[in-house]
């Protein structure tokens, strides 16, 4: 048996013997879990709360005549999170069960542990006819389902208006802004209370499409242009936000053999695509030498590295990755990347770069053919959210480090091996440009001549979305990680403050951490970054991961010298940072303590 009804008013129910309800009919259902885990629909609604009486009464005072039904769907303090699966079981309910012209939500999830299944409901349910209204967070954050575009999302924050006004936002999440005024309505215990928030300005735009139902149901006008026409004033976003990314690569040559692609010939089993060469200048040594010799721990196809100089460019490879070049320009005293390009246009093949070109757009026709370097410039940070930034629901874990050069995405590479041999759905955030040559979601280029054109809050605002971006692919883990240090050394010069790293850490918002350490680290520094992530940030610090190599490494981007510590030292080195932390330990890059480490990390989320 269907319920019909203008309104279903989905909050905690209502406290319909307040004395401000004389006379009003209030019919309505809660939903309960019961023992067995799943959810029932029960009679009686009382309100302990007083929030749904409050919003109830504003639905009523100027609509007597429209006719509620109530759902309450919680029953305890107000600043806890709604329930996910207890939400999905109301809206499907009323799906099934209720015919309604609209679904009112005061209320609504900022941590969405599963955003398809929410939008894919408030989806069935607008195709269906229904109109749903639903409040934003009042600490601004983004939250569900005001956030989805089948829901008018109400904000509070404008400006000069009064009660019952607002302003209509175009191209934002925020569909309308209504006034911060406070309100005395009906609450518990035939009391009045002083209430002020979005739950209580959300009904006012309710009321607003319900008086207007007519014209949305004969096809006169939608939802968005009713309250367009009636709202004071319009707010317009420009919103041209780019989202530029990479182009499939089949096979590929790399070029020079640099620390950046040390990385591909380890891991190039994590590379989509056939590796047909790998390149360097012949004077830096490593030509004619297998990559096993100068690769210690690579586990890659054997190649020789070859003298670019004689690369036959009419070769079967149709694309050309070129990592950082400009020291080594600098040391042959040529522009190389120019030289690069050129070729590239004249063979037709396609550019994966490390580093920004757009610098040769004058001089070399770059039109004529596929190319591509990570870059973040202030176009792609258009923040038309009133400064929203999502939460996260999905497990994220961040590798920080205490020092540059010391692993961290040499362990990103093979956390992501790990987890994918596992079965898990995994996305991944890297700072480093050759980031999407091993299928991450996503790049924000933070490293050795960075890319990025942003600071402060638009890092934290843009780093924020590409977040987002990856768990709307409904992934199971969230992989990011940093670049140098997270904590300053020592003052006195502006280059010691690594405020970029800072940025990415509240952009990413972590669930845990790992800390990537070097041999020679002193331990009041590693405990001195160990708190500031932890209160700074709230994530927790789950393990420490000990970068092997002395402190004599001699590092530039043409080539490295690399000398490890002996097992003894390392071993004992474990033993004194588990014991001085309280935390476990792992070598980077030794096979059984990265096992050791992923597991460790799956282990810390299924206990939380």
């Amino acid at each position: 048996m269907s319920i019909n009804c203008d309104i279903v008013l989905i909050d905690s129910g209502v406290n319909h013997k307040h004395k401000a309800f004389e006379n009003h009919k209030v019919e309505g259902v809660s939903i309960v879990l019961n023992s067995n885990g799943q959810y029932n629909i029960c009679h009686g609604f009382e309100d302990n709360i007083g929030h749904g009486t409050a919003v109830y009464h504003i639905l009523k005072k100027n609509k007597v005549n429209a006719d509620i039904y109530i759902i309450k769907l919680f029953d305890y303090k107000l600043n806890n999170e709604i329930d996910l699966d207890c939400m999905l079981f109301a809206l499907d309910y009323i799906y099934h069960k209720v015919n309604c012209k609209i679904i009112h939500l005061s209320l609504g999830i900022t941590h969405c542990g599963d955003i398809e299944a929410f939008r894919e409901i408030c989806s069935k349910l607008y195709n269906k006819g229904v109109i749903i209204v639903s409040a934003f967070d009042n600490l601004g954050a983004v939250s569900y389902p005001a956030a989805f575009e089948e829901v008018i999302g109400v904000d509070i924050g404008a400006d000069n208006m009064q009660i019952g006004e607002y302003e209509y936002v175009h191209n934002s999440l925020v569909n309308v802004r209504c006034p911060a005024k406070e309100l005395k309505l009906p609450f518990l215990n035939n009391e009045y209370k002083n209430v002020i928030g979005s739950s209580f300005m959300a009904p006012y735009i309710t009321n607003i499409l319900i008086e207007n139902f007519d014209k949305i149901k004969a096809g006169e006008s939608n939802a968005l242009n009713i309250l367009r026409q009636n709202a004071k004033k319009e707010f317009y976003f420009e919103h041209n936000e780019k989202i530029e990314k990479s182009f499939d690569i089949n096979s590929a040559v790399l070029f020079p053999f640099n620390k950046e692609m040390h990385s591909i010939m380890a891991f190039n089993d994590l590379c989509g695509f056939d590796i047909r060469g790998i390149y360097d200048t012949k004077y830096l040594g490593n030509i004619g030498k297998k990559v096993s010799e100068v690769l210690k721990y690579s586990k890659s196809a054997d190649f020789e590295i070859m003298d670019i100089d004689k690369l036959n460019w009419d070769d079967d490879f149709e694309t050309f990755v070129m990592g950082h070049v400009r020291e080594l320009s600098g040391l042959l005293k040529k522009d190389i990347a120019k030289i690069i390009i050129e070729k590239c246009i004249q063979h037709k093949k396609k550019l994966y770069c490390f580093d920004d070109i757009s610098m040769y757009s004058d001089t070399c026709d770059l039109n004529s053919i596929q190319y591509y370097y990570p870059k973040v410039d202030k176009s792609y940070s258009a923040n038309n959210l009133f400064g929203k930034l999502r939460c996260v629901g999905t497990p994220v874990i961040a590798i920080m480090g205490t020092s540059s050069k010391q692993g961290k995405f040499t362990l990103q590479l093979c956390l992501r091996q790990r987890f994918l041999k596992e079965g898990y759905k995994l996305g991944q955030l890297g700072t480093e440009p050759s980031s999407l040559l091993y299928g991450f979601d996503e790049v924000y280029p933070i490293g050795y001549d960075s890319t990025v054109k942003l600071t402060g809050y638009e890092s934290i605002n843009y780093i924020n979305k590409l977040m987002g971006r990856i768990e709307d692919k409904n992934v199971d883990l969230i992989l990011a990680g940093s670049q140098s240090q997270t904590v300053h050394f020592t003052t006195g010069n502006l280059r010691c403050y690594s405020l970029q790293n800072v940025e990415f850490l509240l952009g990413v918002e972590p669930d845990a951490i790992i800390l990537c350490v070097n041999t020679f680290d002193d331990n009041k520094y590693i405990r001195r970054t160990i708190s500031f992530m932890e209160n700074y940030q709230g994530g927790k610090v789950i393990a420490l991961a000990l970068y092997p190599v002395k402190k004599d490494i001699k590092w530039t981007t043409i080539g490295s010298r690399l000398d490890y510590e002996d097992s003894e030292k390392l071993d004992n080195k474990i033993k004194e940072l588990s014991s001085e932390f309280k935390i476990p330990c792992y070598i980077l890059a030794n096979e059984i303590h990265m096992d050791n480490l992923a597991e460790h990390c799956i282990n810390f989320f299924c206990q939380e």
